[in-house]
């Protein structure tokens, strides 16, 4: 009995037309997993309700083989998986499990085109007794192991991933001062272990039909080393390098910089805006750097020895390296004639002395005189007249 129904009939392979109801045929037990009209279960005999609305039968198909129907969840001919479609109504089909697989859809072509159904829409058409026959497709899970030496970082990777489905690496806690530079797959299968890229953008690869191990490498992050303030000219012992990684050894910046007209006066840097000579990048270090040169400029002096004399618009008595060019005042001395400057880079007296720009040092310039001879003209005497002395 069922739903307080009398079966119509018990059938054991044999078809029949019932008066009243139609009836599409018996399928016995094992062979085809189809249903007509409602169904019940004794022992090795199938018994049918006929119903009076047309239906399609709908036969699970898997390759060319008929479908296992053990693989549906739930009891045998249960509503989980329908046997018949009824014109008129819809028909939700239901997703089957099989261990080692995922299980990718129903198609109704065995090549598995167009896209996988879930329903059988109420609008269908079709005729009383008509299949339909539905094609599981199913993708086989292969495991996924990662390579137990790596050491600077945590990677991981699901278990276990469907062929052709789109398997994901996680890469994390990367030790500081590196950075990934390759990822990749091996399969297991392959004895030549030929390396499968994988992207270290998106981390992700397609999943082939055999278990793999997943590997990465890691690189030193290359950081810069930016100096500021020095000059094509000036001079320096070694080399600063332009990069570092946090296995370079340790970098000591120049601790004397020389440049003409100017004393170095060390570095400055993020936190430290007082100069300091001594600068080291310590083994170890990460981080891009970035240093400035400090320098003042010198001053140096002009000393004059004017021997009596005086000059009526002060020369300087200081000039730096980028002082405009500099020309002396000559001075001035009663009774004496000025004959030039001696001193600094000057040979022998010179009349017009000039301190062109970017000179350095201290200087020293020394006036030197000639007396003036004066003419004493005399009148009124003869050559007859006596005196004593000389004029």
């Amino acid at each position: 009995m069922k739903n307080g129904k009398k079966p119509k009939s018990i059938l054991k392979g044999a078809s029949f037309f019932l008066a009243t109801f139609a009836f599409v045929g018996l399928f016995a037990m094992g062979t085809r997993f189809v249903k007509h009209g409602n169904v019940e279960n004794y022992g090795n005999e199938i018994v049918t309700y006929a119903n009076d609305g047309d239906c399609a039968i709908i036969v699970y198909m898997e390759g060319e083989s008929e479908f296992d129907e053990s693989l549906f969840t739930d009891e045998l001919y249960d509503d989980s998986h329908p046997a018949f479609h009824e014109y008129g109504t819809d028909t939700t089909i239901y997703s089957p499990a099989k261990e080692g697989y995922v299980f990718l859809g129903w198609y109704e072509n065995s090549d598995f085109s167009g896209d996988p159904i879930t329903q059988i829409p109420a609008s269908r058409e079709g005729n009383y007794g008509d299949e339909i026959v539905l094609y599981a497709r199913w993708a086989e899970i292969f495991g996924i192991s990662v390579d137990a030496g790596i050491t600077q970082a945590t990677v991981s990777a699901s278990a276990s991933q469907a062929e052709g489905s789109l398997a994901t690496v996680t890469v994390s806690d990367i030790d500081t001062g590196y950075e990934l530079a390759t990822l990749y797959y091996i399969e297991n299968s392959d004895v030549d272990e030929t390396h499968h890229s994988i992207d270290v953008t998106t981390k992700q690869f397609t999943m082939p039909a055999t278990d793999v191990t997943v590997y990465a490498t890691f690189t030193a992050i290359s950081y810069t080393i930016t100096v500021n303030g020095l000059e094509l000219t000036d001079t320096y012992e070694g080399t600063i390098p332009a990069n570092y990684t946090i296995e370079s050894s340790a970098i000591t910046l120049p601790s004397e910089v020389t440049r003409t007209g100017y004393t170095f006066t060390g570095w400055t840097y993020e936190g430290q805006v007082t100069p300091i000579k001594n600068v080291t990048i310590l083994a170890g270090s990460t981080g891009n750097k970035e240093y400035t040169a400090n320098f003042t400029k010198d001053t140096y002096a002009i000393g004059y020895t004017l021997n009596g004399g005086a000059v009526a618009n002060e020369n300087p008595t200081t000039y730096q390296v980028d002082t405009a060019a500099i020309t002396l005042n000559n001075p001035t001395k009663l009774g004496y004639t000025f004959i030039g400057w001696i001193g600094t880079d000057l040979t022998g007296n010179t009349m017009t002395v000039t301190i062109p720009t970017n000179s350095t040092g201290n200087r020293t310039y020394t006036a030197n005189w000639q007396a003036t001879s004066y003419t004493i003209t005399v009148n009124g005497l003869e050559g007859t007249d006596a005196y004593e002395g000389t004029i």
